[in-house]
């Protein structure tokens, strides 16, 4: 869908989404001729832990003198919490609700927001908002794109900037908008300055994104003549708007529908639900204010996203465990709610959405067929189910096209700018001036018009002519034109005051009068209404203008825990984010369910010793590849159901497809052959694939540093690729930090390779967690607080929050665990909150840096070629101090640390699909050295076989042989490219037919440092060298062709040449057993057969034979 940009000079845009309760920024930079790239802000101040969040709150905190203190995600973190308590900050949330028309009242209930400071106005307050996201998107921007941070000085003075707004805004809003922008700074206020400003509907924003992203389906909707509705779900409104494609070379698409706007998004349902428990709690010890607003806040971060049914037992969890108030319905810190109650909280933003949906559906000319949900509240499961319920009776089908669609007015709003696929658009109102008609008392209405619902293309002037008259020049010089909007349904009227006369006739024809025709001129084909008033000047015309199950609440999440619940049978009764819905933690409690996670730490291989040896619990009657295969079948479960449900066209050829449907698996890298062996079992136990060789041959494997390269280079985030310089992938993650050093060895087309062998470090974030529950419970240990129970809760809370936006030893940490009143002062615990120092927090991370420092250091040590640049992805990247630390560490090498985009959380799983369709990496450098047991012949000049003389074997030719050598077929740090054959030539002496049924070859590899010795018992280290896998081959085929010789005695014997085959430049290692069979030598291969019989001797006596 995406086109070149065709402009003429590189430019940069911008485009915000404030939301009520949420707000993120987009951005493209384009380029002249190339396609341009939509990207999203996904690392903010705060929220380093949320990777790939591309959305912060909406949230500001001032001082008592209307300083600006704390913005964002920053506004809600521990410490400045406390703050807004000591120092009485003030809150500013859901101001967005303030700057709503006039014509689009809250419900009573509604309107309690909260204050502003006593000496902001609203203009200033979202001036201060929009201030704050540019200087994060500045930042990010140059810190993602070090090649345009050189020229931001230059580029920001003509940076265009796209600001969404809901349907239902007007004129009025867009002037303070703009305003704002002035104030913040980003513009200035000039005539060129306010052009850079530029305005979409939140409706018209998710149009683009949904076209852009290819989540429609437009064959059908422009086929079958059928419309569709974008229906964009937000925190503070509900943004309906109806479409038809028509024409998709190029794709133009047109408004049939007057877009509808709704003030009941999900903020409200929060609004409604806290009023409940403040009614439920009233006599309760937990209904104070500040009771009541945490567990609101609660409701509103956990149960309603997840909320499913009215059969539903919901819960709210809010306190620690020792929380209880039975009568009143809460247990172990969690308020139990019905379903019913919960629906009751949903019901008035479901019935605006549905009374919306049907007024499209009857005003639209052409048949409706779809409704894609987009908005962060269309994540709501209820929500959607229950305008799916709704919609059955119009035979319409109701899908979320996407579950990253919480970004789509901001990546809309990008795509609206070089886009423009709306050709025309409905107004929504009827528009005019107040006028001096000429009086016809015969005909006092004179006509009757109806302009609402005109349909205006973005070229349509809208022309109104009227004449001014003066008895002197000057009062025709300037005028003054006051433009009506008429907002009532039916068409308006043509006079201001029905039965007054708006003026009095004065006869002034004996008077010298000035007269001036003028014409107010109205465009609207855009989604800014301009209005201008033109007249004739000189003849020239001059214008003076004034989407996972238990997780749809987290949208655009990717990610989902690696978690699985079973029953005392072993049978799996939850998995990934479902595991973590309160009513199943209740059972876990209730009805013991084993809960299973970090198993795939338990998968390493014996070379990777790891210091935390205490893992959750296996069912006793469950394996680990049974344990892997269960997970691998959820996930392939979730990801059916949203390809099917995303993709409608692909859903109906799914039985087709998914029989020949490869599978790629990204592990670690350092996971082997028998790791892989039994990640390919899992997916045949999963039911993935058949146990057929055609059936193993759709699973792949990545090791998840080359899948993160893949990714990043894909993406496009990786600088300077033709500088011939060395750059390394880390990527740092929940149980392995992998890396991996590249260079770029071709650009047209792209192609790289290893340049140093790849590490493996058994010290991700989980470690950290467990060295921070470690040293929770040594504090604890005498406090009521200790309990296993309550440290496993505070850990778990530790891990989900302080962790990831801890960022220096000189923070003051806060792990929020309990409610309000949980209090242990002599023990750092006050409000439900356990204090920690930074020094305490570091120390869980020290083991995890000097790891990650020691092999990036080993990987620039080897390099031939200097390393320049770390790019640093997956989820323990997005943690601040791990990042600090790693650049001071590096800062002596010169080397600069980045961190490409916030979305690199998803790297292995995209980049997987990458390597099997891009195959970037041309050679990658063998990290062990791979070999077979071998018998030397016997050479009376080699002082170690003459010590060794005595352990020699005679062979049935006379030949004198040595066992217990080791003969190396593939050596540590060889550059291997996915052609390349490792062959070792053997020979071996048969006394009899019966030993050529088969032929069997055990594999080794040694993983110490240097090359590996000549004889098995020199290896210093035992368990460095180990069996890898038995080659077996049927050689019976052979018993024909072998001529026999005869050994001293005129007994037979047949000599057995075969070659030991590694293919190792793909990401799986394959070994082989080589023969020749079936093939007729003739007289002139004498010399071929001899010299082959040679090239074995000398293997033999371990010479080295290329």
């Amino acid at each position: 869908m995406a086109k070149a940009y065709t402009g003429t000079s590189r430019r940069l845009v911008i485009a915000f989404d404030v939301g009520t309760t949420f707000s993120g920024v987009s951005y493209c930079l384009l380029d002249p001729g190339q396609d341009p790239k939509i990207c999203n802000i996904t690392r903010y101040p705060g929220q380093e832990h949320a990777s790939g969040s591309s959305k912060i709150p909406t949230v500001l905190c001032y001082d008592l003198q209307g300083k600006l203190r704390a913005a964002g995600a920053e506004a809600l973190l521990p410490e400045n919490v406390e703050k807004v308590e000591d120092e009485e900050w003030i809150k500013v949330e859901w101001f967005k609700l303030r700057m709503r028309p006039g014509s689009m009242p809250a419900d009573a209930q509604e309107t309690n927001l909260p204050c502003l400071p006593a000496n902001k106005i609203l203009v200033h307050v979202f001036a201060d908002f929009l201030g704050y996201l540019m200087s994060c998107a500045e930042n990010f921007i140059r810190e993602t794109h070090l090649t345009l941070s050189r020229s931001w000085d230059s580029m920001k003075n003509d940076t265009v900037f796209i600001l969404g707004h809901p349907n239902g805004w007007e004129g009025a809003q867009q002037s303070m908008m703009r305003q704002a922008a002035i104030i913040s700074g980003m513009i200035p206020d000039t005539d060129q300055g306010r052009s850079r400003v530029k305005f979409v509907t939140e409706g018209e924003a998710s149009l683009h994104y949904c076209l852009r992203e290819g989540v429609l389906d437009l064959v059908s909707a422009y086929t079958d003549n059928k419309g569709f509705v974008i229906a964009d779900l937000g925190g503070g409104t509900l943004d309906f708007s109806a479409y038809k494609v028509i024409g998709t070379q190029p794709l133009r698409v047109e408004e049939i529908s007057v877009a509808k706007c709704e003030l009941q998004g999900s903020t409200f349902v929060t609004s409604r639900a806290k009023i409940f428990i403040q009614g439920k709690l009233c006599k309760s010890r937990y209904g104070s204010d500040d009771h009541v607003k945490q567990i609101g806040e609660r409701f509103d971060e956990t149960t309603k996203k997840v909320f499913r049914d009215t059969s539903d037992a919901c819960v709210v969890p809010f306190g620690s465990i020792a929380d209880k108030d039975l009568e009143n319905g809460i247990r172990s810190g969690k308020l139990k709610l019905s379903g019913y109650e919960v629906a009751t909280f949903f019901k008035p933003s479901i019935a605006a959405s549905i009374a919306a949906i049907t007024d499209l559906i009857s005003e639209s000319s052409i048949p409706i067929a779809t409704v894609y949900l987009v908005g962060g509240f269309s994540a709501s499961p209820y929500m959607t189910a229950q305008i799916k319920q709704h919609l059955k009776r119009f035979d319409i089908c109701v899908t979320s096209p996407d579950g990253q669609t919480a970004k789509a007015v901001a990546d809309g709003a990008v795509s609206f700018y070089f886009d423009q696929y709306v050709s025309s658009r409905r107004a929504k109102f009827s528009y005019g001036m107040g006028l001096n008609t000429d009086y016809n008392p015969a005909d006092p209405e004179h006509q009757k018009r109806k302009n609402d619902g005109t349909l205006v293309s973005k070229e349509t002037e809208f022309r109104l002519p009227f004449c001014v008259e003066s008895p002197n020049k000057k009062g025709i010089l300037t005028h003054e034109v006051k433009l009506y909007a008429y907002q009532d349904k039916g068409g308006p009227s043509l006079w201001k005051d029905q039965g007054k006369p708006l003026f009095k006739n004065k006869n002034i024809a004996d008077s010298i009068c000035w007269c001036q025709n003028y014409c107010l001129v109205i465009m609207f084909g855009g989604t800014e209404l301009t209005a201008q008033v033109a007249w004739e000047e000189n003849v020239i015309p001059y214008i003076y203008h004034n989407r996972y199950p238990g997780q749809e609440h987290i949208s655009g999440s990717s990610k989902i825990p690696t978690v699985l619940c079973y029953d005392s049978q072993g049978n799996l009764c939850a998995a990934g984010a479902e595991a973590f819905l309160a009513e199943n933690i209740e059972q876990i409690e209730d009805e013991k369910w084993i809960k299973v996670e970090w198993f795939k730490i338990r998968m390493r291989p014996g070379s990777m010793p790891s210091e935390e040896s205490e893992l959750p619990n296996l069912p006793s009657n469950k394996i680990l590849v049974q344990v892997f295969a269960d997970f691998l079948g959820y996930l392939v479960t979730c990801a059916e159901k949203f390809i099917r449900e995303t993709h409608l066209t692909l859903s109906r050829s799914w039985d087709t497809i998914k029989n020949d449907t490869v599978f790629i698996l990204g592990h670690p890298n350092g996971w082997e052959g028998a790791q892989q062996n039994m990640m390919r079992q899992a997916t045949i136990l999963a039911g993935m694939i058949p146990n057929t060789p055609e059936g193993r041959s759709r699973v792949r494997f990545v090791t998840e540093g080359e899948a993160s390269l893949h990714y990043c280079l894909r993406e496009g985030v990786l600088d300077n690729l033709q500088d011939k310089k060395g750059f390394v992938v880390a990527d740092l993650g929940g149980g392995t930090l992998d890396f991996s050093a590249y260079k770029v060895v071709a650009t047209q087309p792209l192609k790289v390779e290893e340049i140093s062998a790849a590490k493996c470090e058994l010290q991700g974030s989980t470690f950290v967690t467990a060295r921070a529950k470690i040293f929770i419970k040594a504090k604890l240990r005498n406090s009521r607080y200790g309990s296993d129970e309550q440290v496993k809760q505070i850990g778990d809370r530790f891990d989900e929050t302080t962790k990831k936006i801890f960022k220096d030893l000189q923070d003051t940490c806060l792990v929020p665990f309990g409610s309000i009143a949980d209090k242990d002062l002599e023990n750092g615990i006050r409000a439900g909150k356990l204090k920690l120092f930074g020094d305490e927090v570091a120390s869980f991370f020290k083991p995890s840096i000097a790891a990650s420092v020691t092999a990036i250091v080993d990987l620039i040590n080897e390099s031939q070629i200097p390393i320049t640049t770390v790019y640093l992805v997956g989820g323990f990247s997005a943690s601040p101090y791990v990042t600090t630390q790693l650049k001071v560490h590096l800062e002596r090498f010169n080397i600069s640390v980045t961190c490409p985009d916030g979305q690199t959380a998803k790297a292995v799983a995209d980049g997987a699909i990458s390597f099997y369709l891009d195959q970037y990496v041309t050679s990658r450098i063998a990290r062990f050295s791979y070999g077979m047991e071998f018998s030397w012949a016997f050479d009376p000049s080699n002082l170690e076989h003459k010590r060794r003389e005595t352990t020699a074997v005679i062979w049935p030719s006379g030949r004198k042989m040595l066992p217990g050598g080791f003969n190396t077929a593939l050596r540590k740090g060889s550059r291997v490219d996915k052609e390349t054959e490792f062959r070792l030539a053997c020979c071996n002496e048969l006394t009899s037919l019966g030993q050529l049924s088969s032929k069997t070859v055990d594999l080794f590899v040694y993983r110490g440092a240097g090359a590996s010795p000549a004889w098995k018992d020199e290896f210093v280290n035992k368990d460095l060298l180990a069996r890898l896998c038995t080659i077996t081959a049927d050689t019976s085929g052979l018993k024909k062709q072998l001529v026999p010789s005869l050994d001293v005695n005129r007994n037979r014997y047949w000599r057995l040449y075969f070659d030991l085959i590694i293919l190792f430049g793909g990401t799986e290692l394959k070994a082989q057993i080589g023969w020749i069979e079936n093939v007729s030598i003739l007289s002139t291969d004498v010399n071929k057969l001899e010299t082959r019989l040679n090239r074995c001797r000398n293997l033999g006596r371990g010479k080295k034979v290329n």
